[in-house]
């Protein structure tokens, strides 16, 4: 449906013999199949053409790209994306470029009122300014961080990418403003199973390394590529390689700065970001915090720095400035995120964490054990978030009384879990009890049904037990503790017809030992798999048959 709008709106254009089409979107590709369509799908309200070069790909982007009437064109990888990029421009017939990497799209509503703004945009605009927004998943848009990039502008030969990797077109965009846009989209690229490996990183260095020799020193794109060299070196954990490149980077961003004529080095503040955290990595946190202190003098409104900087001065034990400084940090993230060139707001997270673990050195546990669980609810199963959490109710627990309500429940069963692991049963059970109610969670549920069993009352643990659904975590640990209640209940038609329903596998070779019946056979895994469960077994102090399945 999505393409054959795409086709009517070509048809329209085609028709006019002049002006020329308002917008190309462009992409090069190769191997793109897994997110293209979704690419190409969001750009049906803003494209008058598509233009893809493909560089030779072996699955089905080629047939993907021509069923959304893209103008395709081959060309053998060139070594060189700046190369690949310009290729396709050269080929766009739009006023107006727009660039877009097959591993992203456009949320819905943006991509029409962008076109919109394109249409309207005054004569003195050459460039356009979005947010590349790398997400968590297809299906979860959560923000991982996000960074601004110039991806729209005007069609002319003069603009032009430069530069053979991490590419750039800022540098050529000197004949008028960039407009710092509100648009974004979704960056697929950075997934876990998406991600550059480390062989990748290294080419990368060599292919900027290569690059940085053929450029003028002191020039804004000289001192861009030194930056990038800093940044591959630190993504190769080698901070100590990265921070010449960043000084070099750094002192030549100074010069053009000092000169009103010289052009606006792009993305300076990803670079600044970047410095402060290589200080940080090799232990000079009294400088990171001095560079913060004079970058934000420019920046205020940049709240990676303002981490850093309160980052810095719990290192040096200046805690409670330290504490306002990254409390301060995350208040400038969600206030002023439009007008930051580099935006992380996993740091806001982190944020959150630090000044709550100096909270609790200063003896106020409970309020750092506050402050974690009022954003929790944005990463309730984060394992850091999780174990933090955990520490600082370790440390006081008197407060779950004030606190339980505020615990969100995708968190109920990986905090108990690790409280559990940690030998704090005793907490786990005031938790339980202090969130139930006539109708509890199953979370709630599981736990009080091992207290039960623990205590020596199965007949009140299975009435717990009943109605959990068991297609879930949960679930599953759930049928061990029935299957153990009705065992203790002399319950052993139920039991066996609870078994009966049960798949052939490792979790029903445990359920059979838990019931007192031997397996009769050995199952491949099994004694790893049966040790998982061992301290909840053992807490439950259950005996179980000898079989040979141990």
């Amino acid at each position: 449906m999505r393409v054959s709008d795409t086709r009517h709106r070509k048809k329209a254009h085609s028709s006019e013999k002049s002006p020329r089409p308002l917008v190309s979107v462009c992409l090069i590709g190769k191997d793109e199949e897994r997110f293209l369509d979704r690419a190409l799908s969001s750009i049906t309200d803003l494209a008058d053409e598509i233009v893809f070069v493909d560089t030779g790909s072996h699955d089905r982007t080629l047939e993907i790209a021509k069923a959304h009437r893209a103008r395709v064109f081959e060309i053998p990888w060139p070594n060189d994306f700046s190369a690949a990029r310009n290729y396709s421009i050269d080929r766009a017939r739009g006023r107006w470029i727009v660039v877009l990497d097959c591993d992203e799209e456009f949320p819905p509503g943006q991509a029409a009122s962008l076109r919109g703004d394109i249409e309207k945009v005054g004569p003195g605009t050459v460039g356009i300014q979005i947010s590349q927004a790398n997400v968590r998943s297809v299906d979860d848009h959560r923000l991982v961080d996000s960074g601004k990039t110039i991806r729209v502008f005007r069609n002319t030969p003069a603009h032009r990418y430069q530069g053979p990797i991490h590419e750039q077109i800022a540098h050529s965009l000197t004949d008028g403003q960039i407009w710092n846009s509100p648009y974004y989209v979704w960056h697929y690229g950075f997934l876990a199973d998406v991600v550059k490996d480390k062989a990748k990183i290294e080419r990368n260095y060599l292919m900027l390394l290569d690059y940085l020799a053929t450029l003028q020193p002191g020039g804004t794109l000289h001192s861009y590529v030194l930056s990038q060299l800093g940044r591959e070196c630190q993504r190769m954990g080698k901070p100590n390689d990265a921070d010449p490149y960043f000084r070099l980077s750094l002192e030549a961003v100074k010069v053009t700065e000092a000169d009103p004529t010289a052009p606006h080095f792009p993305y300076f503040d990803a670079l600044s970001v970047y410095y402060a955290e290589n200080l940080l990595q090799l232990g000079k946190s009294e400088e990171a915090a001095e560079f913060c202190l004079q970058r934000l003098q420019v920046s205020p409104w940049l709240a990676d720095l303002w981490f850093f900087l309160g980052y810095a001065e719990l290192i040096q034990e200046k805690t409670a400035i330290g504490i306002t400084h990254l409390l301060w940090s995350t208040a400038v993230a969600d206030v002023r995120r439009q007008q930051q060139e580099f935006f992380s707001p996993s740091r806001s997270i982190t944020a959150y964490q630090n000044a709550a673990l100096a909270l609790s050195r200063l003896g106020a546990p409970d309020a750092g054990l506050q402050l974690l669980l009022s954003v929790s609810k944005d990463v309730p199963e984060d394992p850091g978030m999780v174990a933090k959490i955990s520490d600082l109710l370790l440390q006081a627990p008197h407060a779950i009384p004030a606190v339980q309500a505020l615990v969100p429940e995708p968190m109920l069963w990986p905090l108990m879990q690790h409280l559990f692991a940690v030998g704090a049963y005793d907490l786990v059970r005031s938790l339980a009890r202090a969130r139930f109610t006539d109708d509890p969670n199953p979370t709630v549920r599981f736990w009080l049904a091992t207290d039960a069993l623990h205590t020596g009352d199965p007949a009140r643990a299975i009435s717990l037990l009943n109605g959990i659904d068991t297609r879930n975590e949960v679930g599953a640990y759930a049928q061990l503790a029935r299957v153990v209640a009705y065992r203790r209940s002399g319950r052993h038609d139920e039991l066996a017809s609870f078994l009966s329903t049960a798949p052939q596998d490792l979790y029903h070779a445990l359920q059979r030992e838990l019931a007192g019946i031997p397996s009769g056979e050995f199952l491949e895994g099994y004694a790893v798999y049966r040790a998982h469960f061992a301290p909840l077994v053992n807490f439950w102090g259950q005996e179980v048959a000898a079989s040979s399945t141990n």
